[in-house]
């Protein structure tokens, strides 16, 4: 058994090139099929509500069915991988595809009612720069036409989107003002899009409504636009990112058996008690929530490897430890994240990019490699030592143990396994009960490691020869045996 018996890994996770853990809004050109952002229904089967979606959702639904003002600006900040360009790409095609957007919104229990006749301008700044940002709203095609005219006033604004209902999608809009090397143009640019997010709260026609992305609200275009009223979107809630990763990754995360899901868990609870490991009193409750990840593997990855760009990085690493080992885990923990594995070893070079602690790791695994549980071990704490991000490093016996003992596993060989690394690891350390790797060598492991392969009787006729020469001083004396 394993724990693809109980939760169904999703085909491209399986597949030869794995899971995609980015989006891209310049995909919707995509004519061939290939690409995810250009088939709605897949994309939407692959989207979790988050907290965040439901935010936008609410406020989407209240802005076209009450007639009030509200905000007409949707504000998504966050760094790379956080989830900024999948909401926009959302909200395209909810607006573009409203039976699938029905369907989507109903197995979730959410409601959403937006015009019928969307016109939706889509523009990513890093594939398109633009010299002006009027022209998405002037031109009637949505098109970069401008030569360097002036920017338009209010009532040309008004002009251009009465009658109409406008979707401005604008991802990595803060690299698109600051492409624009021209000052002058730069800040009539910055005033065209404080008019336009302004006016986007004005009317209870709700002509326009604006989805932009950024990175930092502190500088421009983020200033401007933390002038007008908006929605915001943070991408802050961490509970969010575990259901993210599990339904991106696993087909049944609604429907799984949960009879059978408690006999598992229950099986690791009971072995590890009986085997004397120290378990925290809400840990079963934690696992049922990570399944069919270990709650440490979950933090170690998501909260602590900064290195990694939000879900986007966790989601790559994630997706190659499922493929490796759906066949045979049946509970998914740190000692899995195995440098053995190059598809998992690729992706935990963003946590240590000349690879000095990962090189490391690998010279005591070679070392140690003949004990049992040698591989597990080295990966929980190579792991928790490149997760650290500055933090307190490493991993404790009793965590260690939690990773890597299954049920009839002898603790025993475990046991002897770490204090074998304590003592012969070269660059395995041990502080206040915690073990990490450091790139710094302990001079005595080197040596007792290489003790270990010296002949017996060939070190004890050393031995005798340096009590004769150097402790009694008598090249005459004789050893008796």
């Amino acid at each position: 058994m394993s724990f693809s018996d109980i939760l169904k890994p999703r085909k491209d996770v399986l597949s030869s090139d794995g899971v995609e853990g980015i989006t891209d809004l310049e995909n919707l050109r995509d004519s061939t099929g290939k690409r995810i952002e250009a088939r709605p229904k897949d994309f939407l089967d692959l989207t979790y509500p988050t907290s965040d979606v439901k935010v936008v959702l609410e406020h989407l639904h209240q802005r076209f069915t009450e007639k009030s003002r509200s905000a007409g600006l949707y504000l998504f900040v966050g760094y790379k991988g956080s989830g900024k360009s999948h909401l926009l790409l959302l909200v395209n095609h909810l607006a573009k595809n409203p039976a699938l957007a029905k369907e989507w919104l109903s197995r979730y229990g959410l409601k959403c009612d937006l015009p019928a006749d969307v016109t939706l301008v889509v523009h990513k700044f890093t594939d398109f720069p633009l010299y002006a940002l009027w022209d998405l709203i002037m031109s009637p095609t949505g098109t970069a036409t401008s030569t360097g005219r002036e920017r338009p006033n209010l009532d040309q604004l008004r002009a251009a989107i009465k009658g109409r209902t406008i979707f401005l999608i604008l991802d990595e809009l803060e690299m698109g003002i600051r492409s624009i090397s021209d000052k002058a143009v730069q800040d009539q640019n910055l005033s065209f899009l404080q008019m336009l997010t302004e006016e986007s709260g004005r009317s209870e026609a709700n002509n326009i409504t604006i989805f932009a992305s950024i990175y930092d609200s502190s500088q421009e275009p983020g200033a401007t636009l933390k002038r007008v009223p908006r929605i915001d979107v943070k991408f802050s809630d961490p509970s969010d990112r575990t259901k993210i990763i599990l339904h991106r990754l696993f087909e049944n995360t609604d429907s799984i058996d949960r009879k059978k899901l408690d006999t598992v868990l229950t099986s690791f609870m009971n072995d590890w008690k009986r085997k004397g490991v120290r378990v925290p009193d809400d840990y079963l409750t934690q696992l049922r929530a990570a399944y069919p990840f270990t709650p440490e593997l979950l933090q170690l990855v998501q909260e602590k490897a900064r290195a990694f760009q939000g879900t986007r990085g966790a989601l790559g690493l994630f997706g190659a430890i499922v493929k490796h080992t759906h066949k045979r885990a049946d509970l998914i923990t740190a000692a899995h994240a195995t440098i053995q594995e190059r598809s998992i070893k690729n992706r935990l070079i963003d946590l240590d990019p000349g690879m000095n602690l990962m090189n490391c790791a690998q010279s005591d695994l070679k070392d140690l490699g003949d004990k049992k549980f040698s591989e597990e071990i080295v990966s929980c704490v190579l792991l928790a030592t490149l997760a650290a991000a500055g933090k307190v490093r490493g991993m404790s016996e009793d965590t260690i143990a939690l990773q890597v003992l299954k049920p009839g596993d002898d603790i025993n060989e475990f046991k002897g396994a770490i204090k074998a690394f304590h003592k012969y690891g070269t660059y395995f350390h041990e502080q206040e009960g915690v073990y990490y790797f450091d790139q710094e060598e302990k001079p005595n492991a080197k040596v007792e490691y290489r003790s270990l392969g010296v002949d017996p009787k060939k070190a004890l006729e050393k031995a005798f020869e340096f009590w004769i020469g150097d402790l009694f001083g008598d090249r005459d004396a004789v050893v008796f045996q």
